[in-house]
């Protein structure tokens, strides 16, 4: 069956991840916005796909996940097939209260489940769904957003801000009470005149030309790595993990590094130069940038017939760059050093790599329709696509921020 499976972040106030909407399209009958027409549908294969044939915690790296829960649903008791630990059922905007509507929340309640209710708009009618949720999510975009908070505030819930694309709006929704926040503000560079890149990223910056050169210095790269404790720790653990199957412990970076060799020394410290490169910013951007630079490897390798992709690994990973350094893209890669044929994909160079950069930001946005035109030009099914995109997530998820 094809299919497409996405994950959205949900902040806190101080933009830690607190869960993940999870978003699914399959292959079935769809409306003209391409959605599914069965929402009842959509929901069980997600459910079965996320939950059991991955394993959420896999999928949400242990975090919340928010799916949505028709009438249906809701009166068939589906959600108690499921962990409360991890499940956070999410009421649609097209659920009306009834006898047993309200009686299947309360013992969802009963049970340790979380209630949130999707695009609150307030009505008489659902004021005892209100009085349950857990958590109330509100369409910033709406006109009267305010008036919906407010509304929204009568009962115990937080309040979840969705659609909200800007720094600016997000720091009026938390003015304005909002503290979980969902929307694609985070992914996008806030450039201001002559901005200095402080001196902690300047550090991981001159560790990504230094690993980026022709010819690379081990023992200036030994050096300066053994200059960062958090650095080394997390190369020495890297290298001692179940990844490289190692049989005894390492704990010299010099033999670290000989042992990850150049081609995987260049993917590893690059990775662990954005970790410390994003302080200030939230881990999401790192996730994300590391899922989209795993995709490419993977699609490179597979499909592409590539021995070695790191160069796409390299373009995934550094597609965020201008986020993290907050400056437009040919400034944050001028200060990289990264080879010439990155730069030029993540400056807009035509080709199978841009192409995919493109399905991955659509495929984030749950822009299925957009997501599935990417996917045709680069000859992939959308079951293909998902394996690599769900594969990349759960390998992301093995890594500590």
């Amino acid at each position: 069956m094809n299919q497409f499976l996405a994950r959205q972040p949900i902040f806190d106030r101080n933009m830690n991840v607190y869960g993940y909407e999870l978003l699914y399209r399959s292959d079935g009958e769809h409306n003209s916005a391409g959605a599914l027409t069965d929402p009842d549908r959509a929901t069980s294969e997600l459910m079965v796909t996320g939950f059991h044939n991955i394993g959420v915690e896999k999928l949400t790296g242990g975090k919340r996940a928010f799916v949505n829960f028709t009438e249906n649903l809701l009166r068939e008791k589906v959600a108690t097939l499921f962990s409360n630990r991890y499940l956070v059922v999410e009421i649609l905007e097209t659920v009306r209260e009834s006898p047993k509507i309200i009686e299947a929340c309360q013992q969802l309640k009963h049970d340790g489940y979380l209630l949130a209710l999707d695009d609150f708009v307030y009505a008489e009618e659902n004021r005892r769904l209100l009085g349950l949720a857990d958590i109330v999510k509100v369409d910033w975009l709406l006109p009267d957003v305010e008036e919906n908070a407010r509304r929204a505030r009568n009962g115990n819930a937080r309040l979840l801000a969705e659609k909200v694309e800007t720094e600016e709006a997000f720091e009026r929704a938390r003015a304005l009470g909002f503290s979980l926040f969902q929307g694609y503000f985070f992914s996008k560079p806030t450039i201001l005149a002559q901005k200095k890149v402080d001196p902690m990223a300047a550090h991981y910056l001159q560790l990504v030309r230094l690993v980026n050169q022709e010819e690379v210095d081990f023992i200036s790269l030994s050096k300066l790595i053994r200059r960062d404790v958090v650095l080394s720790y997390r190369l020495l653990r890297l290298v001692n993990s179940v990844y490289f199957g190692m049989q005894y412990q390492v704990s010299d970076i010099q033999n670290a590094l000989a042992i990850l060799g150049l081609a995987e020394i260049r993917k590893w410290i690059c990775m662990l130069a954005m970790m410390g490169i994003c302080a200030g910013k939230t881990d999401e951007l790192v996730r994300v940038s590391m899922i989209r630079g795993r995709v490419m490897e993977l699609y490179g390798c597979k499909y592409l017939g590539m021995k070695d992709a790191g160069h796409l690994f390299m373009t995934g990973l550094f597609s965020l760059i201008d986020v993290l350094l907050d400056l437009p893209m040919a400034d944050a890669l001028s200060q990289t050093s990264i080879a010439d044929e990155v730069s030029a994909v993540l400056l807009g160079a035509p080709g199978p790599a841009v192409d995919m950069l493109r399905l991955l930001e659509a495929h984030e946005r749950a822009a299925w329709s957009e997501a599935e035109k990417q996917a045709v030009v680069l000859g992939l099914s959308e079951e293909v696509f998902s394996k690599l995109y769900v594969d990349a997530v759960v390998w992301s998820s093995s890594f500590s921020m």
